[in-house]
C-alpha cells in the first residue's frame, strides 16, 4: 500500500511483547466448550458462570464464535508446531511418563469421551479412524480439532475466523524487506500454560474435564511464543528476505507473594507489562541502545524438532 520500501524508511525497532505468534490452543477450547482455564477455576465467582446465572456454557460459546481475534489467535503450522497424536515438539519427559494425558503427548489436543463420543471419529484422518484412545476417549490433533470445532460453530464462525489473505500469517508472509529494521521478541516464560484438554459430551455440550499445560507465560505456550523468533525469521531464511536481525529476550516469572499484580518481577502474560526489567529493556531500545539475546526455556530444542517435522525450513 505505501510501496516498497517504507518500513526501511520510517520504522527503525519493533518490540513484539509476549505476541502469540502462531496462535493459542485455548481458542479451541473457548468455541468448542465455553470455557477456558480462565473461568473454569474461578470458584468465587462460579455463580455468574453456571447455567442458570448470568451467562450460561452454551452462550459464552456462542459469544466466542463471534469475536474475529479468535481467528488470529487459532493455533498455526498443524501438526509440525503442535504435534501429532504420537508426539510433540514440547513433550517433556513428564508429559510422556503421565498415565493422565492421552497417549504422552501434548499432540492430542483433545481427547473426547462421554456418551455419542463416537460421532467423533469422523473428524479424525482416515488412517486413524477407529483406534480409540487408552482412556476411552476419542483423541484429535490440533488440525482435526480446528475442524471439529468450525463443524460445531457453523458456517458463520469459519467465515469469520479463517483469513482470506495470508497477509500477516507468520508461516507463509515474509517479514519485509528493511535490512535496518531491528526485531525484538521479549515474553515471559515459566507460567504453567494450558495446551491440551479432556473434553467429555453431555446432553450434546462439551465440558472441559482436564487441562493440561506446558510452558509458556500462562496463556501463550512456548512454541508460540517463540519459534518465528528463534527459527522462522533468522537471518537467511526466506521469511526473512531482508536479513532483519531478531533479538529474543526471554523473562522467568518470579512473582511477588504478597503482590495482586505479581510485583515487578512478574512475566505472565498480563502482568510481564509491569516487569521492571522488561520496562527497561523497553526504554533501552527506544533510546537507541542494544539489548542483548537471553534464553532461559528449552525453546531452541523445541524450534529444532518443529524444523525437523517441516522436513526443511519452512
Amino acid at each position: 500500500r505505501f510501496g516498497g520500501g517504507w518500513v526501511e524508511r520510517h520504522i527503525h525497532r519493533y518490540v513484539n511483547i509476549a505476541g502469540p505468534i502462531l496462535g493459542v490452543p485455548k481458542v479451541i477450547a473457548a468455541v468448542t466448550s465455553g470455557d477456558t482455564s480462565d473461568s473454569i477455576w474461578l470458584p468465587d465467582f462460579a455463580f455468574l458462570f453456571s447455567e442458570h446465572g448470568l451467562l450460561s456454557k452454551t452462550g459464552r460459546a456462542k459469544w466466542f464464535r463471534t469475536m474475529s481475534s479468535g481467528g488470529a489467535m487459532l493455533p498455526q503450522g498443524g501438526e509440525a508446531v503442535w504435534g501429532d497424536l504420537k508426539s510433540s515438539p514440547d513433550d517433556s519427559p513428564l508429559t510422556r511418563d503421565s498415565e493422565k494425558k492421552e497417549g504422552g503427548s501434548f499432540g492430542t489436543l483433545v481427547c473426547i469421551a462421554g456418551e455419542g463420543k463416537e460421532k467423533y471419529e469422523r473428524y479424525r484422518k482416515r488412517e486413524r479412524m477407529g483406534l480409540g484412545g487408552s482412556r476411552g476417549c476419542v483423541p484429535l490433533s490440533v488440525e482435526e480439532s480446528v475442524d471439529m470445532m468450525y463443524n460445531r460453530s457453523g458456517e458463520a464462525t469459519r467465515n469469520l475466523f479463517e483469513p482470506k489473505t495470508n497477509w500477516g500469517q507468520p508461516l507463509t508472509d515474509p517479514l519485509p524487506r528493511a535490512p535496518s529494521l531491528k526485531m525484538y521478541c521479549l515474553y515471559g516464560v515459566g507460567v504453567p500454560t494450558e495446551r491440551a484438554y479432556s473434553m467429555r459430551e453431555e446432553g450434546g455440550e462439551l465440558r472441559i474435564d482436564t487441562i493440561f499445560s506446558t510452558d509458556g507465560d500462562g496463556t501463550v505456550p512456548l512454541v508460540s511464543l517463540g519459534y518465528m523468533c528463534v527459527e522462522g525469521w533468522r537471518k537467511g531464511h526466506k521469511l526473512n528476505p531482508g536479513g532483519i536481525e531478531v533479538t529474543t529476550r526471554e523473562y522467568m516469572h518470579e512473582p511477588a507473594t504478597l503482590s495482586l499484580r505479581g510485583g515487578p518481577r512478574a512475566a505472565d502474560h498480563v502482568n510481564v507489562l509491569g516487569n521492571q526489567e522488561l520496562i527497561g529493556d523497553i526504554l533501552r531500545i527506544a533510546s537507541g541502545k542494544e539489548v542483548g539475546e537471553r534464553i532461559r526455556s528449552p525453546i531452541r530444542e523445541m524450534a529444532g524438532r518443529v524444523r525437523n517435522r517441516f522436513g526443511q525450513a519452512i
